[in-house]
């Protein structure tokens, strides 16, 4: 079975090359990101998107290039998963979505184009995550923080069972900007 062989890769502290990973969902495909997707992301990716996120548009589309290219440098070296969403029936991109962090605290993550809000994409989303992370990977806890003030994405780690933290806290989005962020624990099943 292939989560078994990368578990014994992980045991062994080998690299794993994560590139071909695919995940789907019951509506979506969960594909390796690639420059084959450069301008959707980065037309989607809009201030009104990233309000909520650590990275922030920029406006300039060699910084796109520069995510897709360390996203899939990092998949190589075995350390995350970075999928762009895409519809099972039309291929129509939906967003980005990753499993970062994967052998130290996995954390999942994920912004969705406008025009895909409000459909349950991103529970979709994060619960296919989980499980392929339960089915691939050791770990405790997925760790979920999203700022507080989101409360759909909110929704997403209460809805599997996520534990809030007690304490909120304040990071820095990649402009600097302050976010309060509430941090989720999601349990392996």
């Amino acid at each position: 079975m292939p989560g078994d062989k990368l578990i014994q890769n992980v045991i062994r502290d080998e690299i794993m090359d994560l590139r071909s990973v695919t995940i789907e969902t019951e509506r979506l495909l969960l594909v390796p990101i690639s420059a084959k997707y450069r301008q959707e992301i980065f037309q989607a990716f809009t201030d009104r998107v990233a309000r909520y996120t650590w990275p922030q548009p920029t406006g300039n589309i060699a910084d796109t290039d520069a995510f897709i290219s360390g996203s899939l440098d990092s998949m190589g070296r075995g350390g995350e998963l970075q999928f762009v969403a895409v519809s099972k029936n039309s291929e129509e991109f939906i967003g980005c979505t990753g499993l970062h962090h994967l052998w130290t605290r996995p954390e999942p993550g994920l912004w969705l184009k406008e025009s895909a809000w409000n459909n349950g994409f991103g529970f979709e989303i994060v619960a296919a995550l989980k499980r392929w992370a339960d089915e691939h990977i050791e770990y405790e806890y997925l760790y979920y923080p999203v700022h507080k003030d989101n409360v759909p994405s909110r929704r997403i780690p209460e809805k599997l069972g996520g534990i809030s933290e007690e304490e909120e806290f304040i990071s820095q989005n990649a402009r600097g900007e302050d976010h309060t962020i509430v941090a989720y624990r999601i349990y392996r099943t």
